[in-house]
């Protein structure tokens, strides 16, 4: 593998903040970073439309946004974004996506020329597209947000000078060159009103962003991976996408990976492609750059949800496979001479469900907390920096190392040092529902004929309705699920149960009743749906 170590130094590091709609510049050799007045817009947008994940308060310019503008949550355009989020799964990336295809002109935003997000995201649609344009420059005048931009510009400005400082002059952009984007194609976006999330989009296939939230530390390693996976999105997600349509093993293992209840932001399998390639790539950078621990990195992956980000890895470069149902995962964590003994077993409550824990005593030895990734936090277990850990949660173990307090913790309201900062690394991947999980352990019930839902030539959905014989469908019954999925496809009421295979996996789906909104957003009263959905074979063979 190649070992480019050349860094961009802070005085050549030249930082530009474009504040407002001005018109974008691209310089050679140079790294932009921008706050985007509409990306803040359409983010807004969807935080009164109540998107969650749009919806953090984290810091004080988080926390006045609602106040702000709490009188504009009935708007068309955030009604418009409420119908999107339950017609066509609009979220997470693609108010983003269509945010930064956005430019002004002569007193209102428009799409730029040749920007047709609906060939990038199929969520998006020519119609709905322009309707919410329309109704976004609606919104931008009745709610008088420039002046409400413009009187934060001092906070947009300090945030973006500290991730300069902090975070961009210790990015090798020219490792990017070699997959075609150099310095004067990559561009930051800072996105003070984001909640926890980043991404990656590319703009009329030339430009890359990386989209990041705000944050009181910019210094964090997580961070830097933060960046280098965003961009790696521009270049990582072109080769997925050729992968997953000709290698069926690709294919398989994108499947597989699904899980709605843990990442219901990665809800279809060739996003899922994208993520692992990404993933890959950026733990590439991270070996060849900053010479991380391989194994670590592999191993943080795998506890965030991608059990074959081995294989994606061995894909990329000339790496042999090294874990095995053999392999002694603690070991290689821990060292292959250390010695430790297992304390008794504890358990707390997290989120209404048992976590099971025992603390490691490694019998005086110590560990360089250097050698470890802060991929994760805690606020359960009372921890010092350099305590090992096993816990079980929802049937699968992990060994989780404390690296400090997380100071975060008390910019939210914790008490001091009880937001804890952890490596964390999966031991095992076994993780599937189960209907006695989900129903009960004593549950009856029968399948009836299979019937399918064509939504477009390449997606079929097939179902079967499940007759339980030993549940009674009552409110009390219904009260312990939460809807997490909208459709119209299946002719069900309240209270029945269907299992659903979709790109060859399994769900289990309970009607929740109808969508409140049916009619309003041009349905059949009755005929939309809320569901339930449980993933049943989160890794299917």
């Amino acid at each position: 593998m190649k070992n480019l170590t050349k860094k961009l130094s802070a005085a050549t590091l030249i930082f530009a903040l474009i504040l407002g709609t001005f018109a974008n510049q691209v310089w050679a050799n140079e790294v932009e970073l921008k706050v985007y007045e509409h990306v803040e817009l359409v983010s807004l947008i969807m935080r009164l439309a109540d998107f969650h994940e749009y919806n953090d308060e984290m810091t004080e310019y988080q926390q006045s946004l609602w106040p702000a503008f709490v009188e504009f949550e009935d708007h068309p355009a955030v009604e418009f974004a409420r119908y999107l989020r339950s017609s066509a799964g609009i979220g997470f990336d693609a108010p983003i996506v269509f945010a930064i295809h956005l430019e002004y002109v002569e007193g209102q935003f428009q799409l730029m020329e040749g920007s047709n997000i609906w060939e990038l995201d199929s969520r998006w649609t020519p119609e709905t597209a322009e309707e919410f344009l329309n109704l976004l420059n609606d919104f931008y005048v009745d709610s008088n947000f420039a002046a409400f931009f413009e009187a934060n510009i001092p906070y947009y400005e300090e945030h973006s000078r500290r991730l300069a400082d902090q975070l961009l002059s210790r990015i090798n952009f020219d490792w990017f060159y070699q997959f075609g984007f150099g310095p004067g194609y990559l561009r930051v976006i800072v996105y003070p009103s984001g909640a926890g999330g980043g991404y990656g989009p590319t703009q009329l296939g030339r430009i890359s962003y990386a989209v990041l939230p705000g944050s009181a530390d910019y210094s964090d390693q997580w961070m830097l991976e933060f960046a280098v996976h965003e961009f790696a999105h521009s270049f990582a997600n072109d080769i997925a996408a050729a992968w997953y349509e000709e290698d069926e093993e690709f294919r398989r293992i994108s499947y597989d990976s699904i899980d709605l209840v843990r990442m219901p932001f990665y809800s279809q399998s060739l996003t899922m492609a994208f993520e692992y390639v990404t993933r890959a790539y950026t733990i590439l950078y991270m070996v060849e750059n900053y010479d991380a621990e391989l194994s670590h990195q592999l191993l943080g992956e795998i506890a965030r949800g991608f059990p074959y980000i081995e294989t994606v890895f061995a894909m990329i470069t000339d790496h042999e496979i090294i874990f095995t149902p053999d392999t002694d995962i603690l070991a290689i964590v821990l060292g292959e001479n250390l010695e430790y003994e297992l304390g008794e077993k504890q358990q707390v409550v997290v989120d209404g469900d048992y976590m099971l824990y025992y603390i490691l005593d490694l019998a005086g030895a110590e560990l360089s907390l250097e050698d470890f990734e802060h991929n994760n936090n805690q606020n359960t277990i009372e921890a010092q920096p350099g305590d090992v850990f096993l816990f079980e949660y929802n049937g699968r173990r992990y060994l989780s190392i404390d690296l400090g307090e997380n100071m975060y913790g008390r910019e939210w309201g914790l008490p001091e040092g009880q937001l804890r900062k952890n490596s964390t690394f999966a031991l095992d991947d076994e993780d599937s529902y189960t209907i006695a999980m989900i129903l009960g352990e004593d549950v009856e019930y029968t399948l009836g004929e299979p019937q399918s839902f064509t939504i477009r030539p390449t997606r079929i959905m097939y179902y079967q309705i499940m007759n339980l014989l030993s549940v009674e469908v009552t409110a009390e019954f219904l009260a312990n699920f939460s809807p997490n999925r909208t459709n119209y496809f299946f002719s069900t009421q309240i209270g029945d149960a269907i299992i659903v295979t979709e790109e060859g996996r399994r769900y289990l789906l309970i009607d929740l009743g109808a969508h409140p909104r049916s009619v309003e957003w041009g349905h059949e009263e009755g005929l939309l749906r809320m569901y339930a959905s449980f993933p049943l074979d989160l890794f299917a063979s």
